[in-house]
């Protein structure tokens, strides 16, 4: 399932445009992948990541590769200083 928004705000004399986009899809019998990505006019916005399972082992692997890029991020910062 796709799904796709906007929006439009006038704040204190300024215009603000926004864009959303939402994406399900199914990971075999017992898991589901959900995606977000909003961005503004000014350049700010956020991407998020869910998978939920009920098998515990998936739902133990999904949360490594944070963790792994989260650590990966840390170590190209530690050598570019």
């Amino acid at each position: 399932r796709l799904a796709l928004g906007g929006s439009l705000m006038q704040w204190r004399g300024d215009l603000a445009k926004g864009g959303n986009v939402s994406l399900q899809k199914g990971l075999g019998d017992e898991s589901l992948l959900s995606m977000r990505a909003n961005l503004n006019s000014r350049g700010q916005g956020q991407i998020t990541t869910r998978i939920s399972s009920n098998s515990r082992m998936e739902l133990a692997f999904s949360g490594i590769v944070p963790l792994f890029s989260l650590a990966l991020s840390r170590l190209r910062n530690i050598g570019s200083n």
